[in-house]
């Protein structure tokens, strides 16, 4: 029984001599078992010596500590320095990141034309989040010219990638001609697809689209369904359409 506490001494000390042989994907790993026992002090330090050493996801999960302040000070200066050294390795939540932080001027000035290259940066390697918010800046015209079809572009990608805010986005699209033909029967198609994920006004507007068969065959039984579920969560104007059709949402 006397053996097991030198024993144990034993492997603590190889454990820290070992620590400086240890691969950057072990640092990595010691971070995340440190995480998941809620040390998230001790998992930002393993995340650092990592970070350091070139590691990708480190250098991001280091930034979004100093983002969020979990487990160290927050500091969006340093947030901003860690998510560019992982950005730059080709980590497209690192470029969204970015783009967040650049749009609010959170550890940088406020730049909204480089908030929407770093949301291109990601778009383009598939991120289907940055995909929308690219969108949104190109209808918007926040950081990029005004361009519709440009935001029908990239709300597809990320439709297609099932992104239900696009999926709405995009119906509206359809529905307006904006930047695309205008095709009701597409408009249906993203609304229902956005509708079935939760997606509030899209429950809402497929409802009255369907009710008022407004560049499609009215549906009465659907569309009072999508009312009522809207009316469900809330929607006020989908409430007192309820009523109107005597459809009970409760």
């Amino acid at each position: 029984m006397r053996k097991l506490p030198v024993m144990l001494g034993l492997a603590v000390s190889a454990l820290l001599l070992a620590e400086g042989c240890l691969t950057p994907g072990q640092q990595f790993g010691n971070g995340e078992r440190y995480d998941d026992v809620g040390n998230y002090a001790e998992a930002a330090k393993w995340y650092r010596k990592a970070a350091e050493r070139g590691h990708v996801k480190a250098q991001f999960e280091l930034g979004r500590r100093c983002h969020g302040g979990i487990g160290v000070e927050k500091d969006y200066a340093e947030a901003v320095k860690w998510y560019h050294r992982a950005a730059e390795q080709g980590c497209a939540e690192a470029w969204q990141a970015l783009g967040r932080l650049y749009g609010k001027g959170e550890g940088t000035a406020k730049d909204l034309a480089e908030a929407a290259k770093c949301f291109r940066q990601a778009a383009e390697l598939g991120r289907a989040e940055s995909q929308f918010l690219l969108g949104r800046c190109c209808h918007d015209g926040e950081g990029v010219a005004k361009d519709p079809a440009e935001a029908a572009k990239w709300y597809r990608k990320a439709a297609e990638q099932g992104w239900s805010a696009a999926q709405y986005e995009l119906a509206r699209l359809c529905v307006r001609g904006e930047g695309v033909t205008k095709d009701p029967a597409e408009a249906v198609k993203w609304y229902r697809k956005a509708a079935e994920q939760g997606h509030l006004q899209a429950r809402y507007e497929l409802g009255v689209i369907l009710c008022r068969g407004e560049g499609v065959a009215r549906d009465m039984t659907e569309g009072a369904y999508w009312l009522c579920k809207a009316a469900k969560q809330g929607h006020r104007q989908a409430r007192e359409m309820c009523r109107k059709l005597n459809a009970k949402w409760e």
